[in-house]
């Protein structure tokens, strides 16, 4: 009886032992390798070196127990910056086996890559030359289905995006080691929703809430509709959602600020000494002598102790505010350029060279000497009106900067009067050249007049129209157009939301988008863009400068700015886009925001579409049209923010709210709340 219970006893055993190893084994999800942005390693590097020094670090870590690693390797070109992060309900031997998978895995997807990052079912490993910790925002890079589709997808959707919410605002709550939350929500009787959500532990409370909500967007409206089970991730943080309860309870963490109790002398009874009396009334004076003595010295070390931690924690302050103001420092030292070599890249900026001029200064082409990379300067009016330190405050944070959609700022040069910002060079030039042109610049354009001109029904055509170059326009196919709709719309979205620095551009418009050689666009001249700190919402000047048409009624009557600006100049363009028509010129005697709003409200916006263009996805055009429309509404507060524009234009199951009218249709009076609109 007794073997029979040990042969039982042993095969429970076993049977547990290979259950927790196939628990406890990590599932491979997917990879990045960012080799566009910084480059590659060679085998023989000090970058590789110091990279096998990290990941060998970052595995074998024994003192952290809470699943999140970060430090960095090297110096100067060859720094290797790392983190780990294990999901908040992983022990820590299984956590610490799933980024020993991570470092395996990354260095052979990603063999020669300076910037990679890798994910597991459980962890996620990141590391890059580039600098990648206070947690910097980041678009979804994978997504993985793991349940079928929803019985009535609309609400199902709406039951996750409350939890996910609900899971964010917790996880925001936590503190420099986790930002993690799981929790159910029910979707009917019978069937309920679990949710996870994971931030880096290293981003602030605010990005972690916006990242969640950006993920989330991106998950229910785009790659994952009507889905019950899925899993995405970007490398500042995660969600999952499923109908089966798919975690397990968070790993206890010890409080932040733990303090052991220790005995304290104080509290020990004093030793016998022959001078105590020993009679009662002796006995009853040395006990209030104690009861008095003990707390007083009590509370003066509690004093001590304290003034001790608030210097310390001033020092530690005092160091860190002076580290990061040599980062910055060390950072504006360099992306300072010779003078004398950008001035020779220009041509001693000959005309010929020149590309645009504008009220902020004249923009260059160049080309660098020495390696024959092709360059954009912007020289700067002398009446700019700003000095050394205010110049370079503003080339720094164009540095600081980095999207896509943005063209990127290479570095500064300065010389006595001498302001020149130095770009990469975007060959296309600018959206208003293909959609408008410039009658100057095309004899076929002029012909076109001429024959216009001896037209006796001339007058129904517009004359703007005919200055268009047909070889440049034609390039202009919708689905080109709806593509360049939806990169200027991601990159407002990074200059409003996902970019550290909350930033208003002030004068978007089709001449400071740039296209790439590929036709994407790149938002450019932020020469007239305000810095907002986190909890700013708007602003106001008394100096209203922009483009006319562009800027909403807010800003030209009373000065008042905020990202709804942006959104408004947004708004336009994309009907100048969808139309081909500038927003200064009249067509038969109406505007087109006007032409516009009567054409959707009569349920013919098609008419609204460039006659130029064909083979139009109507659908888009219907969408786009209507877009545009709320974002030019002349309440600012109804006005809809960019990651919710980027969402409707990216998932066509989104029920748009109906626009009202547009601004400068009709005089409305308007409150300073529907002036300023808080952000939806």
């Amino acid at each position: 009886m007794n073997s029979l219970k040990h042969i039982i006893l042993l095969n429970l055993t076993i049977l547990l032992l290979f259950v927790t190893c196939t628990v406890c084994e990590p599932e491979y999800r997917d990879y990045f390798c960012d080799e566009d942005f910084v480059g590659n390693y060679t085998s023989t590097s000090q970058f590789r070196k110091n990279l096998v020094v990290l990941l060998t670090t970052i595995t074998s870590n024994t003192h952290i127990n809470y699943g999140f690693y970060n430090l960095s390797v090297g110096q100067n070109l060859d720094v290797v910056n790392g983190v780990a992060l294990c999901r908040g309900d992983i022990p820590t031997p299984d956590c610490k086996t799933c980024i020993s998978h991570a470092a395996t895995k990354i260095t052979s997807v990603c063999p020669n890559q300076k910037s990679a990052i890798v994910w597991f079912d459980t962890c996620m490993l990141r590391y890059s030359s580039q600098s990648i910790f206070k947690g910097e925002m980041s678009q979804p890079r994978y997504n993985e289905v793991t349940g079928g589709p929803a019985p009535d997808p609309v609400r199902f959707n709406h039951t996750v995006s409350s939890l996910m919410s609900r899971l964010a605002q917790e996880a925001a709550l936590g503190d420099s080691r986790r930002k993690f939350a799981t929790g159910v929500a029910n979707f009917s009787k019978t069937v309920r929703v679990y949710g996870l959500v994971q931030c880096v532990p290293d981003l602030e409370d605010y990005d972690c809430l916006n990242c969640i909500r950006l993920i989330t967007n991106y998950t229910l409206a785009d790659c994952c509709y009507g889905e019950v089970g899925v899993e995405a991730a970007g490398s500042t943080c995660s969600i999952r959602f499923d109908n089966r309860l798919f975690y397990q309870p968070a790993v206890v963490l010890p409080p932040l600020l733990s303090v052991v109790p220790s005995p304290s002398p104080l509290l020990s009874p004093p030793p016998p000494s022959p001078m105590i009396m020993t009679n009662e009334k002796g006995s009853r004076t040395i006990r209030v002598a104690i009861a008095i003595t003990i707390p007083a010295v009590a509370f003066l070390m509690v004093i001590v102790i304290f003034m001790g931690c608030y210097i310390k924690r001033r020092k530690v302050s005092s160091v860190e505010n002076q580290n990061d103001e040599n980062d910055e420092s060390g950072m504006v030292e360099s992306l300072k350029l010779d003078f004398n070599i950008v001035k020779a890249a220009t041509n001693n900026f000959s005309n010929s060279n020149k590309l645009a001029e504008g009220g902020f200064g004249t923009i260059y082409k160049g080309v660098i000497p020495s390696t024959g990379q092709v360059i954009a300067v912007k020289r700067l009016s002398n009446n700019y009106g700003q000095g050394e330190k205010e110049f370079q405050s503003e080339a720094l944070l164009l540095a600081k900067l980095q999207h896509k959609n943005l063209v990127r700022c290479l570095g500064y040069s300065l010389a006595k009067e001498e302001r020149l910002l130095v770009y990469e060079f975007v060959p296309n030039k600018s959206v208003d050249l293909f959609l408008f042109g410039k009658p100057s610049e095309h004899i076929f354009a002029f012909v076109l007049i001429i024959v216009f001109l001896k037209r006796p029904n001339g007058s129904s055509t517009s004359i703007s129209w005919l200055c268009v170059d047909p070889i440049k326009r034609v390039q202009l196919h919708w689905e080109k157009r709806y593509s360049i709709i939806g990169g200027i719309a991601r990159g407002l979205l990074y200059l409003h939301e996902e970019s550290r620095l909350l930033v208003v551009h002030r004068d978007l418009k089709a001449s400071n988008v740039l296209l790439d050689a590929e036709m994407n666009p790149k938002i450019s001249d932020f020469g007239m863009a305000r810095l907002f700190s986190a909890d700013q919402s708007h602003a106001n000047t008394c100096n209203i400068a922009g483009t006319d048409g562009y800027m909403p009624p807010e800003y030209v009557v009373h000065g008042h700015f905020s990202i709804k600006t942006d959104v408004f100049s947004f708004g336009v363009l994309v009907l100048e886009i969808v139309s081909g028509h500038k927003v200064s010129e009249a067509r038969n005697g109406e505007s087109l925001l006007s032409f516009a709003w009567r054409n959707w409200s009569e349920g013919k916006a098609l008419n609204i579409v460039d006659s130029t263009v064909s083979d139009v996805n109507t659908t888009e055009v219907l969408r786009c049209v209507h877009i545009g429309l709320l974002c030019v509404q002349e309440n600012a507060a109804r006005r809809p923010i960019m990651s919710s524009v980027v969402l409707m234009l990216n998932s066509h199951s989104v029920t748009l709210p109906i626009p009202s009218r547009p601004a400068f249709l009709v005089q409305n009076d308007m409150d300073s709340t529907a002036l300023h609109g808080e952000p939806q």
